[in-house]
């Protein structure tokens, strides 16, 4: 058999002419359906191309906000805070319901206070441990003065101890236990002119 191109003399079995490359015609073993390529190189074996193997997809995934998570941090932080403030109001509570019989009223300091006293205004702030210092402003109604009176709250016991220790009027600041005690006084409604005269104390209060 010979190369129709080139007139190269071939082995029967040559599907390519090895001095051209020409293919010869003859019957490719390669079976049908296959789509593998059959390429001839001078010098070398045919050689058959593999097919490539497709990489497994893989899914996507996708990130879900951590709504629980959150939720979650919320509450605590609300139920700390609701904690720490009930904590906090306790003293003013407790402060409210003191009964300071030395007045002859029977009634509880809160009130008093809101019998004798308009635009009250209740603060606490943690001293120590088992102490708060409860603050009580307000417009005093016997004298229309302006009152701060800041009790020390103190816990012992299983008992709630209170005592008045600073207070202001109209400004003036009131140091000694003579002038707590007007303080007091103007509390209860109870700072007749007389007594506020003898104390001294009456161009603090007009």
């Amino acid at each position: 058999m010979y190369c129709q191109e080139c007139g190269t003399q071939l082995p029967e079995e040559a599907m390519f002419c090895p001095d051209c490359g020409t293919s010869t015609g003859a019957a490719s073993s390669t079976p049908q359906g296959s789509t593998a390529e059959q390429r001839y190189t001078p010098g070398g074996p045919t050689a058959t191309p593999q097919p490539t193997a497709a990489s497994p997809t893989v899914p996507a995934r996708h990130r879900h906000f951590p709504f629980g998570t959150i939720v979650a941090a919320v509450i605590l932080v609300a139920a700390f805070w609701m904690l720490f403030t009930n904590y906090e109001n306790r003293s003013i509570r407790d402060l409210k319901g003191i009964i300071f019989t030395q007045y002859n009223v029977g009634d509880s300091l809160g009130k008093v206070i809101n019998e004798n006293m308009s635009h009250a205004k209740w603060s606490s702030e943690k001293r120590g441990n088992d102490s708060y210092d409860v603050t009580v402003t307000g417009v005093e109604n016997m004298y229309d003065s302006m009152i701060e009176a800041t009790f020390r709250v103190t816990y012992m016991d299983d008992a709630v101890h209170s005592v008045l220790t600073r207070a202001s009027v109209n400004g003036q600041v009131c140091t000694d236990s003579s002038e707590l005690a007007v303080v007091m006084l103007l509390l209860y409604g109870q700072l007749d002119e007389d007594t506020l005269a003898g104390l001294m104390l009456w161009d603090s209060i007009w």
